[in-house]
């Protein structure tokens, strides 16, 4: 693994309160492996034989970067953050946060509009005629609850953060990887159990 050596004069010497990152190689690296994983997709779905075998060997390369450039993140964060750097991640994720919250509200905004005023080129119905709808109270409640109950334990290990209680936050972070990982799991079974695709029309495009 690769270690970053900080220039300690330079940042004592800095005449500014903010964090100016060094040169790090990962983010190219990362951007080839992400590379990697679309062309050994593409291939997949090409059915070629090299596909599977190019996307582990993509998916290892990509997880090798992040850990590296998260390992070097986590370095500057403990000796190199001042007040003002902190506000400004504050505010980067405050400003993420209401993006992905406009992300839903236009999803949101699209299946109310289909729904409460059908267009004549689906029928004029809701769902779409030829469209047979998942049963809400099967997978769906069941990724509900797993999403939920993800969004409990993380708020759990935040609690615990500001109490700088380490194994409580470890429990909390890995409950929630592991919820996660069994939603995502629950989405695609989903996905396989529909019988319609996004390109059956505007009710599959806003369902995927």
């Amino acid at each position: 693994m690769i270690k970053k050596r900080y220039n300690i004069n330079t940042i004592a010497n800095q005449q500014h309160p903010f964090h100016l990152v060094e040169k790090s190689p990962w983010p190219f690296f990362t951007s080839v492996a992400v590379l990697q994983l679309i062309l050994s997709f593409v291939m997949i779905l090409h059915d070629k034989p090299a596909g599977s075998t190019i996307v582990k060997i993509g998916l290892i390369y990509f997880v090798f970067c992040l850990y590296n450039w998260f390992n070097d993140i986590i370095i500057e964060s403990r000796s190199h953050y001042t007040i003002q750097v902190k506000a400004g991640l504050k505010m980067g994720m405050k400003l993420f946060i209401i993006s992905e919250i406009m992300f839903f509200v236009a999803f949101f905004w699209a299946f109310f509009h289909s729904a409460l005023t059908p267009s004549i080129w689906i029928g004029a119905v809701w769902p779409p005629k030829g469209i047979e709808t998942l049963n809400p109270w099967g997978l769906p409640l069941g990724g509900t609850f797993l999403l939920l109950s993800s969004g409990v334990s993380l708020t759990w290990a935040h609690k615990a953060f500001k109490k700088m209680e380490h194994e409580v936050i470890i429990t909390g972070l890995a409950i929630t990887i592991v919820l996660g990982m069994l939603f995502t799991l629950c989405q695609s079974f989903e996905y396989q159990e529909a019988n319609f695709t996004i390109a059956d029309g505007i009710y599959g495009s806003i369902f995927y």
